[in-house]
């Protein structure tokens, strides 16, 4: 496998989208889901029979489209670290997150809502976070 350098390649919030986004769709033109299905339907058995015919059939895009992902993510914490200024801050306050603190967020109702397209309270929900941006 080789080595991969990654280093900041944008900045805000919608370029990282972006990134995702194509990471997302080279991943579907790499690994179309029908290729998924066919490799389900033609593997026989099942249990680990079944997915260790998947990943003979499988295994070598499987492995290219997690290492795009893994360096699109290594990349938007890079551009992250830079665009945040990562280097200017004092050593002492990095550290490891409170987990009281983490799942005080993560566990309110309001923090990463999740909708359907089509609810009136998700266009009012977006358009409420677009406008502290």
């Amino acid at each position: 496998m080789k080595a991969t350098t990654v280093q900041s390649a944008f900045q805000g919030g919608q370029a990282a989208a972006l990134a995702v986004v194509d990471v997302m769709r080279k991943t579907i033109a790499g690994l179309p889901p029908m290729d998924i299905i066919t490799a389900f339907d033609a593997a026989k058995g099942n249990g680990r029979n079944l997915l260790d015919q998947m990943w003979d059939a499988l295994g070598d895009r499987t492995i290219s489209c997690i290492s795009a992902g893994c360096v699109c993510l290594a990349s938007i914490w890079a551009s992250a670290w830079n665009e945040g200024g990562g280097e200017n801050i004092d050593d002492a306050q990095l550290g490891p997150v409170n987990r009281a603190d983490l799942q005080a967020l993560y566990n309110r109702k309001d923090f990463a809502a999740s909708y359907r397209l089509t609810d009136p309270a998700f266009a009012a929900d977006l358009e409420k976070e677009l406008a502290r941006i």
